[in-house]
């Protein structure tokens, strides 16, 4: 959970170990069964986000997916601008007051 560039890169690697199983055409999606669990463990210690996780999971284990980079998206989604306005999109009422809760001060705002 350090800096956002080891991140990238720990994500990174997730992703190359995820996809490396295509190079073993029998042997491949037995693999995908095994790594899934791990790649969920890691990626919700990196994100810490549930809905992630069970995407990460799915992709993992479901056949054919692996091609789909999911921990590098989800630092994409954590670290870049453009990330920032796909939330907002998936937001119920952008733009609308939130509540943030600063759990180091245990102080609770309203962001406006």
């Amino acid at each position: 959970r350090g800096d956002k560039w080891t991140k990238l890169v720990a994500c990174l690697l997730i992703d190359l170990i995820g996809m490396s199983t295509y190079t073993v055409p029998a042997l491949g999606e037995t693999a995908d069964v095994g790594w899934a669990p791990v790649s969920a463990v890691l990626i919700q210690y990196l994100f810490g986000n549930g809905l992630i996780t069970g995407v990460a999971l799915l992709e993992e284990i479901l056949p054919g997916t692996d091609i789909f980079p999911t921990a590098t998206i989800a630092w994409i989604l954590e670290n870049t601008e453009a990330g920032d306005r796909v939330v907002r999109v998936g937001e119920r009422n952008p733009g609308s007051p939130r509540i943030i809760r600063d759990n180091k001060n245990k102080d609770d705002f309203i962001d406006v």
